[in-house]
């Protein structure tokens, strides 16, 4: 399984998802990115060393409003289906 999480308002103070810190504070985006980023057409993949490359595709029409987006993922265990860690606060600039 892999969710993407995403925040507006930044990363901290954050909150704990079944006893984990996931460095995100939930907003409207959160909401916006579990509904739509999450679903089948949102996929990455991670290399051996643990890196990835992501791109967002903004809809064409939407004005350019400076702004910044702030992402983080849970690491999920299929085995045990427990959550046992979650990245670090990625922040994407939009200019």
């Amino acid at each position: 399984m892999r969710y993407v999480f995403g925040s507006i308002t930044g990363s901290t103070p954050s909150v704990v998802l079944t006893g984990i810190h996931i460095p995100l504070n939930p907003d409207h985006y959160t909401s916006l990115i579990v509904q739509v980023g999450n679903s089948k057409e949102f996929t990455g993949v991670l290399s051996a060393l643990g890196t990835a490359t992501a791109s967002l595709n903004v809809p064409k029409g939407l004005p350019a409003v400076p702004t910044t987006l702030h992402h983080a993922f849970p690491v999920y265990d299929g085995t045990t289906h427990q959550i046992f860690t979650a990245s670090n606060p990625i922040s994407l600039q939009l200019r």
